[in-house]
């Protein structure tokens, strides 16, 4: 063999099966195929003949010329082929002469084996893959070094065995994996290598006796029984894993290794294996194996392929379960695969799957395999009959898929610590002990409020964590609380609650102190954390650090801490637990009662406007109503059904309650929402967006029949149901749901698996791009193990399992919690559609007209506004909007765009500000051209705006999240590898045959192009892809159809003049501002979203807030970071220095009795805590210490821990290179 060369990729690959991995083999005119080692003698494979097959592994190819061949060749050819058939039975019947018994073997390889030890490498090989050690002694894996040497004398027929019997014939080091059949006798064994050698990728090797210098040395192959008078034909052996109990089923794995055998334990299965997953290799053997199991489990018939992850992407390994899949249809078994969304190699295989998951397997059958295959790259159809077939397979698996996924995410299994079944929830009763953690999950309407009233007094500290102000803040006030805003002292214990936003700014040693951890609706609680607005500043890793801190302090100091929802599952259960100490007892208490509910229509028509006819027609009766719409803005947003209605009623509009983003800084609706019981009687129609969802609780009967909801897709299905339950009794309400969702979440996926898996190709791709640049850059580990990052990504696959079949599992919901569901096809309304139409397109003009008429800012009040605690009244709003655009795209785009509108005979053109405003929806336009942007520039910028995120976390905590990573770098080379630039021609008209390179480019690399780019072209025509990805960066194009000289019509495409003028400006107007962030567009986000864009979040991050509970201060301030101006010579910095310096030279320092006050000292402690860098040291407490002297700080420094004066001296230890950002 050493005269062949490895197919890889310094050498090239295999010229017959295109694999790179070093496995095939070549020299001259002859390959070595292992990927078609199962070929048949004469099948042509990619123009290569395969002239012999089973060679040690291989077949062998030569290229195909019998095309060319004259008669007289192929006669000559077919002799030859004779002569070496003949031979071949010849050598083949010597072996089997020479080969030893199966017993034989047996017996040898087990002394072998006992006189062997295992290297530590190899054993810490094994743990890791998940091994015990009585599953290693049990499986009898063995290290052997290079040319082992061998105490006993072995028979030099058993294979790899050397002449004399004292040495192994293997070229590296590793462990040996016996091999035993169906009857148990070890009859082969094959080499784990403990290293790779460059270029290689397969780490198990056969041991043979076979050799350059001894080619006829035996092999691990046997030789079953044949037909009188047949030639023997060498087959390598089958392995089958025994469970240590009985077993329940046949299981197949590719592999004769580890991962059989625990696959085996775990599953409980008879596991059959061969090398390669290579069964049609050896079918005799493959056949007893699976006769034997079968007969043991009472002729059972179906067999389970676990397939590894990958599988699905790669065509030869397709092609061989194809020809298994044929091969047990022939013996008259059934094949099933299973599959737990193993596409990539990026997922894990079974023998990785933690026991966890194992309730995601799906058993598919063979063909709904394929479909998956088809979809990602693996199978190449070429009928678009058979397309289509594959297509509707697909989608029928995907939505098994998503079905057990969604149960599986979406519900509570947990055996309960205690199960009670009570329509008012008394905390008292429950026994609730110290030291513990208390889930609890009981229905809406139970009184969980009010069972909190009589146990928060027991507690001397409690900290109450929200996800909603509105909620918060009714909440607090209820149960003995005061909300942070209002907070301006204390006496030396603090029960306060909060948004999370603001939670990191709150001790957690305070909780030491017989202490409440309070986290009301905890599942929104905990999906919140992972939103926006709790990364301002990239203060994420900081906020959820803070949960677990104050977890873990509540319960260090005797408290307890109390999470409760009506929508409790198992995700969020599996998550309090990990973020508990060890060994604490996280206890779930289920109600089990069920309020009785009203009566739910569910109308299921295609639009709701029929139901909003209804709406209409039941105020004009004088029934009050009260409409939770998903959506804020939109043709059916809940703003245009409030502006329909107010347009067919002027005289209601004083009568009419709009609640949603843009009205949270509206004095009317603050104060109602603080007293809504009583305000709502005053409102003909209360109109609400997402924002209270969970935000406020109507119990004053007034809406009891006249409730209406309003489900886009934009809500999961918990928190639709929340929604229409914020009107706590109602007898009758009414409600609309699209049959799909479209606020899909991370790649769509419904399986949380391999949204992390999606998270992480694209980010480690990207890593590759920042590291070669050259980029200082420590790359994510960890992080992506974190209990936070699970849940993040279970949370994602939940919403996306709600979207795709959003209509039918909210209905589902509505019955399971207890509504008597009606349903109702009302049908459309062309005239409520025309009205709500009409409608919105006046708000959306007269906002962006508004826009345009507004006062710009200066930078200094534009971070006033974004920083300000409270929401920004209308006015300043507009004046934000009308900021930010001009920031976003300099005032030359600005004043050259032009917005056309056509809508039936309506044509109306829009320029400036006003037409930037609508061509901008929801931020789009910004984006894309971002995206145009830096496919022009050199990598650096992409490199910057990926590395921005990250860096912000880093500075405020030195810790990252997994779902705030962004990937502009890799974007920008999956563009440039498709060579977009190369179609960046205004000028030119592209023709379907310019466009086939760009079409086949990206389905090369279908699962690339899908992961970066979000794009899936499997189904797309060329013309479609180039369309698809120009609008990805802003650039719209024209099209004209043409006729070809056979009479062929086609369609000539080329960019819109327009559209590339714009992108032009926008580029030269980032140039000019290069001296900016390169993230500037990002930082600049506004809290509020976006007046044309689906609102997720309405509440907004509290100011700083500052407390040292260990020290018994009596006092708390409110900071606002944004209050403080610009250092220009930062006095508290020079004080700090100076103290430090004379702490660290351990000069006297004044003790802790000086005149200063207690609490401005306790302050700066706390604040020493909280900030992780001089600068936002400096940044937060400039106003509040400016002016203290040295003696301040030195006071200051007698009740610094030590950890925390180390901290203080690494400022000013590395103060030089920051001397210019902090003074």
């Amino acid at each position: 063999m050493s005269k062949f060369i490895e197919a890889n990729r310094r050498n090239g690959a295999c010229e017959v099966c295109g694999d790179e991995t070093g496995k095939c083999r070549r020299k001259n005119d002859i390959h070595l195929c292992m990927t078609y080692s199962d070929a048949r003698k004469g099948q042509i494979e990619n123009g290569f003949k395969c002239i012999s097959n089973k060679n040690n592994g291989w077949a062998t190819f030569k290229i195909d010329h019998s095309k060319e061949w004259s008669d007289e060749q192929k006669r000559e050819w077919q002799a030859k082929n004779l002569q070496r058939r003949q031979q071949q039975q010849t050598e083949a019947a010597a072996r089997q002469a020479r080969s030893l018994p199966e017993v034989e073997r047996d017996k040898q390889y087990r002394a072998l084996l006992a006189e062997l030890e295992l290297h530590p490498e190899d054993r810490a090989d094994l743990v890791r893959r998940g091994f015990t050690q009585e599953q290693i002694d049990l499986c009898g894996f063995k290290s052997v070094e290079r040319y082992q040497q061998l105490q006993g004398r072995y028979n030099d027929l058993l294979p790899g065995v050397g002449v004399g019997g004292r040495q192994l014939v293997n070229f590296d080091a590793g462990y040996l994996c016996p091999i035993r059949n169906k009857d148990g006798l070890i009859v082969a064994c094959q080499v784990r290598l403990r290293h790779l050698r460059d270029g290689e990728k397969n780490r198990y090797r056969w041991l043979t006796s076979a050799t350059k210098n001894r080619p006829d040395g035996q092999t691990s192959h046997l030789y079953p029984q044949q037909a009188e008078g047949a030639a023997p034909q060498g087959e390598l052996p089958i392995a089958v894993s025994r469970p240590s109990d009985a077993p329940i089923g046949i299981g197949l794995v590719e592999g004769t290794g580890a991962k059989p055998f625990l696959t085996s334990q775990r599953l409980n299965l008879l596991i059959i294996s061969a090398a390669g997953g290579l069964f049609a290799s050896s079918p005799k053997f493959f056949q007893e194996a699976l006769e034997a199991a079968s007969n043991e489990l009472g002729k059972a018939k179906e067999i389970i392929l676990y397939p590894d992850a990958g599988d699905v992407q790669n065509r030869h390994v397709m092609d061989r379960w194809g020809k298994l899949y044929a091969l047990l249809k022939s013996w008259e078994y059934s094949l099933k695969i299973a599959w737990w969304g193993q596409v990539s190699k990026d997922n894990k295989d079974i023998d990785e799957l933690p026991a966890s998951d194992y309730n995601r397997i799906q058993f598919i059958e063979f063909d709904q395999f394929r479909a998956i295959a088809v979809e990602h790259g693996g199978v190449k159809l070429t009928r678009q009959a058979t397309l289509k077939q594959a297509q509707q397979s697909l989608q029928s698996l995907q939505a098994e898929i998503d079905e057990r996924n969604y149960q599986s995410l979406s519900r509570l299994t947990r055996e309960p610590w205690k199960r009670i079944n009570t329509s008012n929830l008394d905390l008292e009763a429950l026994g609730l002990e110290r030291n513990a953690i208390y889930v609890i999950c009981s229905a809406k309407g139970t009184g969980k409020t009010e069972a909190l009233i009589p146990f928060v007094p027991q507690f001397s500290n409690v900290y109450a964590w929200f996800n909603r102000i509105a909620l918060g803040r009714e909440e607090t006030e209820r149960i003995g609380l005061i909300w942070k805003d209002d907070m301006k002292s204390f006496a030396g214990t603090l029960k306060v609650g909060f948004c999370s936003n603001s939670a990191h700014q709150f001790n957690p040693r305070l909780l030491q102190t017989n202490g409440l951890l309070l986290g009301d609706e905890f599942d929104q609680l905990a999906d919140h954390n992972f939103g926006d607005t709790c990364n301002k500043g990239g203060v994420r890793p900081m906020i959820l650090s803070s949960l677990k801190a104050q977890i873990h302090a509540a319960l260090a100091g005797g408290g307890l801490c109390l999470f409760m929802s009506a929508d409790i599952t198992d995700k969020d259960v599996e998550y309090i637990e990990r973020l508990a100490p060890p060994e604490t007892p996280v206890r779930l208490i289920v109600n089990d009662y069920r309020p009785k509910l009203g009566e739910v229509r569910f109308d299921e028509s295609k639009t709701p406007d029929r139901l909003i006819s209804e709406l209409l027609q039941q105020l004009e009766k004088g029934q009050p109503c009260f409409v939770i719409d998903d959506l804020k803005s939109g043709i059916r947003g809940c703003k245009s059904i409030a502006e329909y209605i107010r347009r067919l009623h002027p005289e209601w509009a004083k009568e009419i309650l709009e609640i949603n983003g843009d009205t949270s800084g509206d004095p009317q609706v603050i104060e109602s929402l603080r007293v809504i019981n009583k305000a709502s009687e005053k409102f003909r129609l209360i109109c609400c967006s997402p924002s209270v969802v969970s935000g406020i609780s109507i119990q004053n009967g007034r809406f009891s029949k006249g409730v209406f909801g309003f489900f886009n897709g934009i809500l999961v299905v918990s928190q639709a149901s929340q929604a229409i339950a914020r009107n706590r009794g109602a007898k009758l309400i009414r409600v609309w749901a699209a049959e799909r969702g479209v606020a899909f979440a991370a790649n769509r996926s419904t399986d949380p698996a391999e949204i992390k898996a999606w998270y992480q190709r694209n980010y480690q791709a990207n890593c590759k791009h920042l590291l070669s640049f050259g980029a200082e850059y420590n790359p994510m580990t960890s992080e992506w193990d974190s209990p936070h990052f699970d849940l993040f990504c279970k949370n994602a696959a939940y919403r996306n399992a709600c979207m795709t079949q959003f209509r039918q599992r909210f209905k589902e919901r509505l019955k399971e919690e207890g509504y008597e569901v009606k349903t109702t096809h009302k049908g459309g309304d062309k005239f409520t559609e025309a009205g709500l139409q009409a409608a919105w397109w006046d708000i959306k003009v007269s906002r962006a007209h508004a826009i345009a008429n507004a006062e710009l800012l200066s930078e200094s009040e534009l971070n006033r506004l974004l920083n300000a605690p409270k929401a920004p009244d209308p006015i300043e709003q507009l004046s934000i909007e009308k900021t930010l655009l001009l920031r976003r795209f300099g005032q030359e785009l600005i004043d050259k765009t032009v917005y056309e509108y056509k809508s039936g005979e309506l044509r109306e053109t829009f320029t400036g500000f006003v037409g930037i405003a609508l061509k901008n929806e929801r931020g789009q336009y910004a984006r894309q051209l971002e995206a145009f942007y830096l496919l022009q520039a050199d990598v650096s910028e992409a490199i910057a705006k990926d590395l921005a995120p990250e860096e912000r976390q880093m500075k405020e905590t030195g810790e990252r999240f997994g779902g705030d990573v962004r990937w502009h770098t890799r974007q920008k080379r999956t563009r440039e590898w498709l060579k977009v630039p190369d179609y960046l021609k205004p000028e030119r008209w592209y023709y379907p045959g310019d466009l086939a390179q760009l079409g086949d480019q990206s389905r090369q690399q279908p699962g690339e192009v899908k992961d970066s780019l979000n794009l899936s072209t499997a189904n797309l025509y060329d013309g479609q892809i180039y369309t698809e990805l120009l609008g990805q960066l802003g650039l719209e194009t024209e099209w004209e159809w043409q006729t070809s000289a056979e009479g062929n019509r086609y369609k000539r495409r080329r960019i819109s003049k327009q559209s590339w003028e714009y992108a032009q400006m926008y580029v030269r107007y980032r140039e000019s501002q290069k001296d900016l962030q390169a993230d500037s567009t990002e930082s600049m986000k506004p809290r509020i979203a976006p007046a044309t864009g689906l609102e997720s979040e309405s509440d907004h991050p509290p100011h700083n807030f500052l407390s040292k509970a260990s020290l018994g201060g009596d006092q708390a301030e409110n900071f606002q970071e944004s209050d403080s101006p610009p250092i220009e010579s930062s006095s508290i910095v020079e004080t700090l220095s100076e103290a430090t310096s004379s702490a660290s030279s351990g000069s006297n320092s004044p003790t802790k009795d000086l005149q200063f006050s207690k609490n401005e000292v306790f302050y700066a402690v706390c604040l020493i805590e909280v900030c992780q860098s001089l600068q936002a040291f400096s940044r937060m407490g400039q106003e509040v210490f400016k002016g203290k002297s040295a003696n301040f700080w030195h006071c200051v420094f007698q009740f610094l821990s030590p950890e925390m004066r180390e901290r203080v001296f690494g400022w000013f230890n590395t103060l030089s290179p920051l001397s210019s950002e902090v003074t």
